[in-house]
């Protein structure tokens, strides 16, 4: 008796999704719009966290398509102080890309003027 074994060669591995030109406003009051490009459709998870002293305040997740996008997100309620964004891609396989990160200053609201 006689046979062969063939031995396929390994499946192509699906390359995990980029953030790149991540754009964020060195400083925000009530508001921010974090601008980006995606390599390919997924979900974006965006996180938000306190610097000093270091804590989550705030995450995200949005499905976004290829190509530029942003995530426009409140900031009501925090406290003027310095933040880490992050965004982490992943793609419909599961295939988690690199965290990329910025850092904004957020800073108390302008008063109001009384007339």
């Amino acid at each position: 008796m006689r046979g062969v074994v063939q031995v396929d060669p390994k499946p192509a591995v699906d390359p995990p999704p980029v953030v790149s030109g991540l754009r964020v406003p060195a400083r925000a009051r009530t508001r921010l719009t974090v601008r980006f490009t995606l390599s390919e459709p997924a979900v974006v998870l965006l996180e938000i966290d306190r610097i000093s002293p270091e804590r989550s305040v705030l995450s995200r997740s949005r499905e976004m398509a290829a190509g530029p996008g942003s995530l426009p997100v409140s900031l009501r309620g925090l406290r003027p102080g310095r933040y880490r964004v992050q965004l982490v891609p992943v793609d419909a396989g599961q295939n988690a890309g690199a965290p990329v990160r910025a850092v904004v200053r957020v800073v108390a609201p302008a008063k109001r003027r009384s007339r």
